[in-house]
């Protein structure tokens, strides 16, 4: 599992908590999964994670253990008043 740390995704708002920041996931790990290690909630397409998640180092990309190596997902980032 590859946690995903702030230094990798990383976004600001001046008139919003990071608690207010909404990665709104638009397409999916092909390989594997998104998982909020604090809920155990694996996201399916159309839902969120907060910054404060990310912050906290909740959200953990699994590999799915198949022999494709290379993945990644899509989203939107807004807040929660956009």
């Amino acid at each position: 599992p590859v946690t995903i740390t702030n230094a990798m995704l990383n976004g600001t708002d001046a008139d919003n908590s990071e608690a207010n920041l909404r990665y709104t996931i638009t397409d999916l790990a092909d390989y594997g999964t998104l998982t909020n290690t604090n809920t155990s909630h694996t996201y399916v397409l159309g839902e969120y994670f907060t910054q404060s998640d990310i912050d906290n180092g909740y959200i953990v990309y699994t590999h799915g253990g198949t022999a494709n190596f290379t993945d990644s997902f899509s989203f939107t980032l807004t807040d929660q008043y956009a």
